[in-house]
């Protein structure tokens, strides 16, 4: 296991903020596009889409991060992880 550096953390957490960040935005805005904007399913939907994508998103930074670290074999459980925690927070927000 390769021990990281503070900044090269805080390197891969921005990487993944910009990722994700960025990954959501444009599946919303495609969804958005091609979709039918003045329906509340609509809206629902790009939801669900920019969750999902941002998810992706940061899966890809997280990727390479538990690579460099040695660690490739919890991406699976760290991604599911993730994943039950946007559901979660969808719930919530929607409650």
């Amino acid at each position: 296991m390769i021990r990281m550096t503070k900044s090269k953390k805080i390197f891969f957490i921005i990487l993944e903020f910009i990722f994700g960040t960025v990954f959501g935005i444009l599946a919303s805005y495609i969804f958005l596009m091609f979709g039918n904007e003045g329906h509340l399913y609509s809206v629902r939907f790009s939801y669900i889409a920019m969750y999902l994508s941002s998810l992706i998103g940061i899966g890809i930074v997280g990727y390479f991060y538990l690579k460099q670290t040695g660690r490739v074999n919890n991406f699976a459980i760290s991604m599911l992880l993730s994943f039950f925690g946007l559901v979660i927070f969808y719930i919530i927000l929607h409650l």
